[in-house]
């Protein structure tokens, strides 16, 4: 008896989370069904925040994350006023970084009344969605790359809307990063890893760009077979992008270990999402 009430208590946990994740689903994939084309603002913006929404949902697996951004995305498409996140509205820590936050929302909206969807669509639409990137990750909290890419990136696009000087040039930045997904103690490429490597050598075969590749391990073994396992992983994902025409100078790989996981767990935890390697996208600048 005992069994079967926990068995039940489990099933009434997994059964809305699985519930949730599907209704996400469908609605990410009725944004993707709708006709983003124009040069506008509107539809700068609903393509910007299609990719954000769809690099949450199939790389992060956000999907709180992915639902709201996919619903920015179909009312910029449909024509209605989308308005930059309000960081007032989420939970961040610090009230230096919520003052940050503040301060640049306050320079975006004085912009936008200012014309600048008119003026400049396509920068005005990019430090929109960069910004909510940004007080997304910040309200997050730990992926300190992906802040740092989206804060640079909101500024950037705000300095061509403002017609200010350029931000001065970075050699490079690391893009949100794809993610590589692996079973048990293995460290040979899943067919759904393939599909996200290849979607990685499209965009990547006439580029210059450096890839950084970081393994990482669960925390069902002991520290130092994790730290040896997740650079098996590294030197997996590296084998395959160079046996399909990516040059091997061009990629670099760390070993993490078990020690930033994307699930907090206890020891010992088997937890399918941080048996991972993340590929970083080193953007280069412009002019650089």
């Amino acid at each position: 008896m005992n069994v079967v009430s926990r068995m039940g208590r489990l099933a009434m946990v997994a059964v809305p989370a699985l519930m949730l994740a599907a209704c996400a689903d469908m609605r990410v994939d009725r944004m993707n069904q709708v006709n983003m084309a124009g040069d506008d603002f509107n539809h700068r913006l609903a393509r910007d925040y299609k990719d954000l929404s769809n690099y949450e949902a199939h790389q992060m697996y956000d999907w709180p994350s992915a639902v709201n951004f996919a619903d920015k995305s179909t009312a910029a498409a449909n024509g209605r006023a989308v308005q930059p996140s309000d960081p007032a509205q989420y939970r961040i820590k610090g009230d230096d970084k919520k003052a940050e936050l503040t301060a640049a929302r306050q320079r975006l909206m004085s912009a936008l009344a200012a014309g600048a969807a008119t003026k400049a669509p396509g920068p005005a639409a990019r430090a929109q969605v960069n910004y909510d990137c940004w007080v997304e990750q910040q309200a997050e909290g730990w992926q300190f790359d992906h802040i740092a890419a989206c804060k640079d990136g909101f500024w950037r696009a705000l300095q061509v809307v403002e017609g200010g000087p350029a931000a001065p040039p970075v050699a490079q930045l690391p893009s949100r990063p794809f993610l590589v997904f692996f079973d048990w103690d293995k460290s040979n490429l899943t067919a759904d890893a393939r599909q996200v490597l290849d979607q990685v050598i499209a965009r990547e075969r006439s580029s210059n760009q450096g890839i950084q590749l970081v393994g990482h391990a669960d925390r069902s073994g002991p520290d130092n077979y994790n730290m040896k396992l997740s650079q098996r992983r590294a030197d997996s994902v590296k084998a395959y992008l160079v046996r399909n025409g990516i040059a091997a100078g061009r990629i670099t790989t760390e070993a993490h270990g078990e020690r930033e996981p994307l699930v907090q767990t206890a020891d010992g935890v088997r937890e399918p999402q941080n048996r991972r390697v993340a590929i970083n996208l080193m953007s280069r600048a412009p002019g650089v």
